[in-house]
């Protein structure tokens, strides 16, 4: 793909941390089309994304998965970030 690197995770923020509530993930290498950013939390697809800029990734709401540590990673054009782990609450 050009060269460059693919999506890299390096904070994901929430105020609740809860199942329905908005996180940012920031990093690099996210595209800023949002549907080309494919946000996994474990096996779970995030369906709504608010905005998507290069370094970050806001309004992503978090899917129902159960609650405790969970991996989460961005898949851009094919390309998988590494996996960030996320406590759910």
């Amino acid at each position: 793909s050009g060269g460059t690197d693919g999506p890299t995770i390096t904070s994901i923020t929430s105020r609740t941390s809860k199942v329905g509530s908005p996180a940012t993930i920031k990093g690099t290498g996210f595209s800023t089309t949002k549907t080309k950013n494919v946000v996994y939390f474990g096996t779970k697809k995030v369906k709504t994304i608010k905005r998507a800029k290069a370094t970050s990734l806001t309004g992503v709401i978090i899917p129902r998965v159960k609650k405790g540590i969970v991996d989460v990673y961005v898949v851009v054009d094919g390309e998988k970030s590494n996996v960030f782990s996320f406590q759910v609450k």
